[in-house]
């Protein structure tokens, strides 16, 4: 029975590697990511930091690890600044369950 007041996390929150980045002016933003539910669906957007333009998406599923490697976001508009991405956990996964609300963010300069 658990105790009142105290929590259990069962696997750490998701997280981006330190890969994460756009490796070049005018590159796709590379994404790499950690700590999601093996096979679930994962989806990770690129805006601005204000909020005010959606630059870009993609879309995969993690591997038996729970890792993303190398998930490209192609930019739909040219933009230079710091930017949004962030990753979540989406639709069903392999047992036909829906997700944790599993998602994280981070900033990257892109050019």
């Amino acid at each position: 029975m658990p105790v009142p007041g105290l929590t259990a996390t069962v696997t750490p929150p998701p997280s981006f590697f330190y890969g994460t980045g756009q490796p070049y002016c005018g590159a796709p933003v590379n994404v790499d990511l950690y700590g999601f539910v093996p096979y679930y669906n994962v989806g990770v957007f690129v805006q601005t930091e204000d909020y005010t333009q959606f630059l870009g998406s993609s879309y995969t599923t993690a591997d038996s690890g729970g890792q993303i490697s190398g998930l490209q976001v192609h930019l739909n508009a040219p933009y230079t600044g710091w930017v949004r991405v962030v990753a979540y956990e989406y639709g069903d996964g392999p047992l036909g369950l829906a997700p944790a609300p599993a998602n994280v963010t981070t900033y990257v300069h892109v050019c």
